[in-house]
């Protein structure tokens, strides 16, 4: 069986590597092709392209790189042409993704979305080009299904495998005594976060801090050459789980390591800043009234989020002086959230749902 598989950030690289991981296992004469980044490498070198060329987050970053995004739609095109896939897996991405399955369907492939465009926040009118471009819609939030059910969708969900892949770890029982910073995976987040982040590690002289380097970055990156002036501050590479095993609180840049720091049962503050015209086209646009994933899908605030203006080193240093002194309010909430994510076999299930989508 031939699979292309399109992933074109970090958390979907993320994802890429569980499933391929996976399905190397269940279907071990399985072929690859695909866009993704490290984790996807580690399973297979038959890469397309790097999420390192790939990654465009925002209305502005994408306006100011139109002309590269129509030469990768083009590209994956004729790739996906030259590979002649059994099966197309779209994980997340969804600004790229559905132009190219619009265009896989009407060449006749068969389409899997895993990880779906995220329709419930904004760009409801997804939905229709969601029904008529998969013959399978694979998501990982409990919400979810409700949400697609609503729109006489049906979808399968079988838990989430990154939260799977955390909890059948052993969590560190060990003393923890840093605390994490994670300001992101693309340039511009670490750009707007890395200040914040410096500022802190400043004012919190007592304290060590470990900062991790996102897998598309080095740690000799000029980027983060501002912060490592600070003597009680580290930078770590590789996998965020070690990370989190040692740290007794986090301050989180949103996305999926939001997830990972509740998963190790860290209690974590979260920050974003946005392009600030992406943020006003965004508030206009954008329905939630949380933006991590941990409140999202308890539908309530277990942890603390600044966004914009409000993303301030006073803050920041108050919800963690907070935390450090009493942690367990928002640990014993994390213990609600391993309930609301059922995640026991997901991965496997998602796996043999796309094998299965070969013989039908």
């Amino acid at each position: 069986m031939k699979i292309y598989l399109i992933a074109g950030e970090s958390s979907g690289d993320l994802y890429g590597g569980l499933l391929m991981e996976k399905l190397r296992h269940l279907a071990p004469d399985v072929m690859f092709r695909f866009w993704g980044g490290p984790k996807m490498l580690s399973q297979s070198e038959n890469i397309a392209k790097h999420i390192e060329e790939t990654s465009f987050m925002g209305f502005v970053e994408v306006l100011a790189n139109l002309k590269t995004i129509r030469s990768l739609l083009q590209y994956c095109k004729d790739d996906i042409r030259d590979f002649n896939p059994d099966v197309i897996v779209y994980i997340d991405y969804p600004g790229f993704n559905l132009r190219i399955a619009e265009w896989a369907t009407e060449q006749g492939f068969k389409n899997i979305y895993c990880i779906p465009p995220k329709v419930w926040a904004w760009k409801e009118n997804r939905i229709k080009k969601l029904s008529a471009f998969f013959s399978k819609i694979i998501c990982i939030f409990p919400f979810e299904p409700a949400y697609y059910a609503s729109h006489n969708m049906a979808v399968e969900y079988w838990g989430n495998p990154l939260y799977e892949q955390i909890r059948n770890t052993n969590i560190s029982s060990l003393r923890r005594s840093s605390i994490a910073l994670l300001p992101g995976s693309r340039v511009q987040e670490i750009k707007r976060h890395l200040p914040v982040m410096k500022a802190l590690a400043l004012q919190k002289a007592d304290e060590s801090f470990e900062v991790l380097v996102a897998p598309t970055f080095s740690k000799d990156d000029p980027l983060f050459s501002s912060i490592t002036t600070c003597d009680n501050v580290s930078l770590v590479t590789g996998k965020s789980n070690a990370l989190f095993s040692r740290s007794k609180a986090a301050v989180v840049c949103s996305g999926t390591a939001t997830l990972e720091a509740a998963a190790h049962k860290v209690p974590q503050v979260v920050i974003y800043k946005a392009n600030p015209i992406s943020y006003a086209i965004a508030k206009r646009v954008v329905r939630l009234q949380y933006i991590s994933l941990v409140n999202l899908i308890m539908d309530k605030e277990i942890v603390k989020e600044y966004i914009q203006e409000k993303a301030t080193v006073e803050n920041v240093i108050r919800s963690l002086d907070e935390m450090l002194k009493h942690p367990d309010p928002m640990i014993k909430k994390y213990h609600s959230l391993d309930e609301q994510m059922n995640s026991s076999g997901s991965l496997t299930k998602i796996c043999q749902s796309i094998l299965d989508s070969h013989q039908h």
